[in-house]
């Protein structure tokens, strides 16, 4: 099962794609580079390419696996509370009460890089544009880093974490990695809440069960009260068709 992260995606299509009459998207063909004309020409109202309608096909038979909504009851699990508001994380962990599963896989679907180029981290719904680059994402979640706040996540994602820290944040005693990964078993239980958050809110994975190396490594980010810019790395898109089973 491939996991599709819908958290924004449905939120931002209720604010920008809510037309009832949708323009063709022009796309636009050629080398300008080596001075060869520019063409525009018009594939349909929903679809990019005929490659993107081909992968709705495809996209409407995965299931969506949608972010968990955090609702804790007073008093419990304060530390979790205290660091989702410190991080001032309080709209990543809503939710939408409604959306289209339709138009979150046009979304999906109109994502996928159908060529070689590199990816843009944009797509359309309807005709109108969403992008989903880094800037996007934190400008819709209220997650903006100042100019001078450095995310330490890409410092230890880049470098790498001491290994007995890492175990000594996230694991009970005695425990640790086992083939690779660290089994939700040997969490404590707070790293577990911010697992499962984790898992279903910034780096999406359907198989929750044991943590990677990287995304250990986010959750090491939190627990030591690092700070994280949620919008970078692309954790919030996982292309459709591949697999998101790795860090």
């Amino acid at each position: 099962m491939l996991t599709l992260n819908c958290l924004f995606v449905p939120m931002l299509i209720l604010q920008m794609a809510s037309s009832s009459n949708p323009k063709r998207m022009k796309i636009v063909v050629g080398n300008p580079s080596k001075g060869k004309k520019r063409k525009e020409r018009i594939y349909s109202h929903y679809f990019l390419t005929k490659d993107n309608e081909d992968r709705f096909q495809v996209v409407m038979q995965r299931k969506l696996v949608a972010e968990r909504k955090v609702i804790l009851k007073p008093g419990e699990v304060n530390e979790f509370q205290l660091e989702l508001i410190r991080c001032g994380w309080e709209r990543l962990g809503s939710y939408p009460n409604t959306f289209s599963v339709t138009l979150v896989k046009e979304f999906y679907a109109n994502a996928k890089v159908t060529t070689l180029v590199a990816p843009t981290f944009l797509s359309y719904v309807r005709g109108k544009r969403l992008p989903f680059d880094t800037d996007t994402i934190n400008e819709f979640l209220g997650t903006q880093l100042v100019d001078d706040v450095e995310c330490q996540f890409s410092v230890l994602d880049d470098e790498g974490v001491v290994l007995r820290e890492l175990i000594q944040a996230l694991c009970l005693a005695g425990e640790g990695f086992h083939r690779g990964t660290i089994q939700r078993g040997s969490l404590h239980s707070l790293a577990r809440f911010w697992s499962a958050f984790v898992h279903a809110n910034i780096s999406p994975c359907s198989h929750v069960s044991n943590l990677t190396e990287g995304r250990a490594t986010i959750l090491y980010t939190i627990l030591t009260g690092r700070v994280m810019d949620p919008g970078r790395g692309g954790h919030f898109y996982t292309p459709v068709g591949e697999s998101n089973a790795g860090p």
